[in-house]
């Protein structure tokens, strides 16, 4: 489970390395978009996630 809670450039970066691992070794991931809509940032961390 990926948590989107406490969003800046290092977990951002974190989360991009579990997604290419995950896709690597096609494992489901499940997302926590905690407060997406809430700033464009957080829309827009959550865009390049996905």
């Amino acid at each position: 489970m990926i948590s989107i809670g406490t969003l800046n450039n290092n977990t951002v970066d974190a989360m991009k390395q579990v997604y290419g691992y995950r896709k690597q070794k096609e494992i489901h991931v499940v997302v926590d978009a905690a407060e997406v809509g809430a700033t464009k940032y957080r829309n827009e961390k959550i865009a390049e996630l996905l």
